[in-house]
């Protein structure tokens, strides 16, 4: 790092937080290249242009197609990859899950009074398996046991 550099990072007006976050963002801009030139991007699901909800049974997730995924969740086990797509419309939004192992993609079974998922925006999943669902347009948190039984996690939904 040049001195002209060094002394605009020790400013004496920056707060403690701003001078860590410059720093680490100038150590993030120096080993960054680095670890860019090792990394390779591929597509691990779905195929390039192409939308649909088709799941691949058999594998391999490059097979399926995907409509507007929105998050992604890694069972902390690592073994299955949650993906919440919104859908075209209301309640038609819906929840995948790719096995990591084999690549099959599967549409999850979601059933129960209020079910049906408006524009799920995001996923996360615990270690007992309960996947939790942000539930955009329907402005709820659902939880969703091992069995697909839901429960509104948090948001009256109005």
């Amino acid at each position: 790092m040049n001195n002209a550099l060094l002394r605009k990072f020790l400013r004496s007006d920056w707060s403690p937080a701003r001078l860590l976050w410059a720093l680490m963002a100038a150590v993030a801009l120096v080993s960054a290249p680095a670890a860019w030139a090792q990394t390779a991007i591929s597509t691990y699901g779905g195929t390039a242009g192409t939308a649909g909800s088709t799941d691949s049974v058999a594998g391999p997730a490059t097979a399926a197609l995907f409509r507007y995924p929105q998050g992604i969740a890694l069972k902390p086990d690592g073994s299955l990859l949650y993906v919440a797509e919104p859908g075209l419309s209301a309640s038609t939004g819906q929840i995948r899950r790719i096995t990591l192992a084999s690549g099959a993609v599967a549409t999850i079974s979601l059933s129960g009074a209020g079910s049906a998922l408006n524009f799920p925006g995001s996923v996360a999943v615990d270690t007992a398996g309960n996947i939790y669902v942000a539930d955009t347009a329907n402005h709820q948190i659902k939880k969703y046991n091992s069995s697909g039984a839901i429960q509104t996690f948090y948001g009256l939904g109005t």
